[in-house]
């Protein structure tokens, strides 16, 4: 089984602006992309119980590498890991 974790540090706004002027040029892709991993086999979940922020994840078999690699693909710049 292949799997990929997404979490994110980010903090908006960032000093120069190219960060969130990235993120709101693709902000209905990332949240489809998201959405529709969440109605699928995505999970949401918190490292622990005081944690402000949550952690998305999903999981894919080898026969869907094609699909995790593009949503890798969409939410790369908001992701500290790789599949």
């Amino acid at each position: 089984m292949f799997s990929i974790f997404f979490s994110t540090t980010i903090s908006l706004p960032d000093s120069d602006g190219a960060l969130l002027e990235l993120f709101s040029q693709n902000a209905e892709l990332i949240k489809d992309a998201v959405t529709g991993c969440l109605l699928g086999d995505g999970s949401l979940g918190f490292s622990n119980d005081r944690s402000a922020n949550a952690r998305f994840s999903f999981a894919q078999s080898i026969t869907h590498s094609g699909y995790l690699f593009y949503v890798y693909l969409i939410l790369i710049n908001l992701t500290l890991s790789t599949p």
